[in-house]
């Protein structure tokens, strides 16, 4: 993606980055200096902390519509249910998980007593 933009802009990420410790790949670095693009997390907890509830309410009422008219469209999602003594299972739906790859099925776990 770095290849792809213009000299001074800048990349914002929505998710982890990596550990802090980690280096950055030789490419990227080569493109974060001789580009001069800029990296920026967004996190959308401290966004959210710096609204009241009537900028809240707007804002998840925009984004309703969004999805309402088809504009955003939801993730696909594959419900795992897993009960109390079905470990094995659940292990198997977390590796099947951290197998997959970006445009998977995002896996939600659904604890029932």
């Amino acid at each position: 993606m770095a290849a792809r933009m213009v000299p001074g802009a800048t990349l914002v990420t929505a998710g982890f980055l990596g550990a802090a410790t980690a280096r950055l790949d030789p490419q990227l670095r080569q493109f974060l200096w001789q580009k001069n693009i800029s990296l920026k997390a967004f996190r959308l907890s401290d966004c959210l902390g710096k609204r009241d509830l009537p900028q809240l309410t707007a804002l998840f009422e925009w984004l309703g519509g969004l999805f309402a008219r088809g504009i955003l469209k939801a993730p696909a999602l594959e419900y795992v249910h897993w009960k109390q003594g079905s470990e094995k299972w659940l292990q198997d739906a977390i590796w099947k998980q951290e197998q997959g790859s970006v445009g998977q099925r995002k896996t939600i776990l659904v604890f029932e007593e």
